[in-house]
């Protein structure tokens, strides 16, 4: 059983560093790895009184990633 998270736990980052053109060439294929790391992420969404901006700001990144996830596997069909 996974750990619950709580109020103060930080989401991990969505982003990764590379850059687009390379991101774009290497990561085509969707794996269940990148799902379970999203379905976490929103898991452990949760507002903060102390910042909660943050909220905000993950949930769209979250959502930005999901964008991306549908594109590519439109674009691979």
């Amino acid at each position: 059983m996974r750990a619950r998270a709580n109020a103060h736990t930080r989401v991990p980052p969505i982003r990764e560093s590379a850059s687009a053109c390379v991101s774009a060439s290497v990561r085509q294929e969707v794996t269940s790895a990148e799902v379970d790391r999203l379905a976490d992420a929103v898991r452990a969404l949760v507002p903060c009184h102390r910042d909660p901006e943050r909220f905000h700001m993950d949930k769209a990144a979250i959502a930005g990633e999901l964008h991306d996830l549908a594109r590519r596997l439109r674009s691979a069909r």
